[in-house]
């Protein structure tokens, strides 16, 4: 509950820019961005909400992450890294996490988490209409979802379940 600045320490999911320039990460439930040369982050949402997964466009110029700012469910939201302005992406009734941009920036695949126990489908946005479109049904713990190099296909990893005794596989 404290407001004295805090060291940003337990860093989630780094991610490098597309340039190499920088990094973006999850620390103290807000979204960071550092040099990666070094130098201080830079605490880009700095709220009380719960701000996770970060992610670059492929030209750099955008940085989509999901964060339940708007009260409830975490939902995606999209960060112009020119000139700091956000908007909220998603107004799913389930929550967007582990958002990635397709090789040519139009579309951010995410798992869609709909059950417990981070049971998720994996689901499709199209950036600039904000068309969802769910590409697999749900399933346990798939892990965050990657794009082939011609953005065709979209890859997770998911546990094999055993037997249905066993929730983990």
């Amino acid at each position: 509950t404290g407001q004295a600045p805090r060291k940003a320490m337990g860093i989630v999911r780094p991610m490098l820019s597309p340039d190499g320039k920088s990094i973006a990460f999850m620390a103290l439930n807000d979204i960071y961005v550092m040099p990666s040369s070094g130098g201080a982050p830079k605490n880009l949402t700095h709220d009380a909400a719960y701000d996770t997964d970060p992610a670059w466009s492929p030209d750099g110029n955008w940085l989509v992450y999901a964060s339940d700012k708007a009260g409830g469910l975490l939902q995606l939201w999209l960060r112009d890294m020119r000139t700091g302005t956000e908007r909220q992406i998603t107004h799913l009734a389930t929550q967007p996490i582990s958002p990635t941009f397709s090789p040519d920036g139009k579309r951010i695949a995410f798992l869609d988490v709909d059950g417990m126990w981070r049971r998720a489908s994996i689901a499709v946005l199209d950036v600039a209409s904000g068309n969802i479109t769910k590409i697999h049904e749900s399933i346990f713990a798939p892990g965050a979802p990657t794009w082939s190099p011609d953005g065709k296909r979209v890859m997770v990893a998911m546990v094999s379940p055993y037997s249905a005794k066993y929730r983990e596989g």
